[in-house]
């Protein structure tokens, strides 16, 4: 069976993502520690969720500390032993790596999620600009690799507890905690 790979260059660090037979394999780096998954792909239900996340959050946040390095050096201003020009100088260089992030998170991230059969996220696969066509023919072919899997065999079974599983023994009342 030949293999389909795609490369991801995301902004968490680069993964690589290898579709060989009826496995999925991940690698990759993220800040501090390598990452490897090996998924089964009849472990994937086959209707994945596309996502589009912007980061808010962090970049108000970072418009926030913006604002209070201007305030700060503002007030530090008032002393008279401080020269403007190390202020000034203080000010960008604290800055700086702020409005990098700003920029850096700004665009959306679009990623699929491939959940397992109990509904639980197994996987994310991010794309960046400039990889929609890689990253759009991977998808379609691990959709189709996953509808194979589904389709010549059954998906695993799993002992999940349901609701008739986890009546509790006979003498026994069952009470909320």
């Amino acid at each position: 069976m030949n293999t389909i790979s795609f490369h991801a260059r995301t902004r968490m660090g680069p993964r690589f993502y290898e579709l060989e037979g009826g496995r999925l394999r991940m690698t990759g780096k993220a800040p501090f520690k390598n990452l490897a998954l090996d998924v089964d792909l009849n472990d994937i239900v086959p209707h994945f969720v596309r996502i589009r996340v912007v980061a808010f959050r962090f970049i108000r946040n970072c418009i926030m500390c913006i604002v209070a390095i201007v305030l700060l050096m503002s007030l530090l201003s008032h002393v008279v032993w401080i020269p403007s020009w190390v202020l000034v100088g203080g000010a960008v260089l604290l800055s700086s790596g702020f409005v990098r992030g700003i920029f850096k998170w700004s665009r959306p991230i679009e990623l699929e999620q491939l959940n397992s059969q109990a509904g639980l996220p197994i996987l994310e696969i991010w794309r960046e600009k400039g990889q929609e066509r890689e990253f759009d023919a991977f998808i379609e072919a691990l959709r189709e690799a996953v509808n194979t899997a589904h389709q010549n065999g059954m998906p695993n079974q799993s002992s999940e507890p349901t609701l008739s599983s986890v009546t509790p023994p006979a003498g026994q009342e069952s009470r909320p905690r």
